[in-house]
């Protein structure tokens, strides 16, 4: 996990406003060393999605979530 890349997004999408860990909704979503973490907005409700990794997205994401590829992963496999 990188700090500086978790703080870059502990904003809400919706309506700017600042978000807590303590927000934590749902469910964590693991991929490999990576995960995707749902924060409830205390403002608008709404859930913004904070990732723990920087990604690689293929154009394909939107149709196929599998083709998401994580910087934490690929270093991993690449042994760096």
């Amino acid at each position: 996990m990188t700090i500086p890349l978790l703080v870059s997004q502990m904003m809400c999408h919706n309506c700017a406003t600042l978000l807590h860990l303590k927000d934590f909704y749902g469910e964590e979503r693991r991929y490999g060393l990576a995960s995707e973490i749902p924060l409830r907005c205390a403002g608008c409700l709404g859930v913004t999605y904070v990732y723990t990794s920087n990604d690689s997205t293929t154009k394909n994401f939107e149709k196929d979530r599998r083709s998401r590829v994580f910087d934490a992963n690929s270093k991993l496999a690449m042994g760096i």
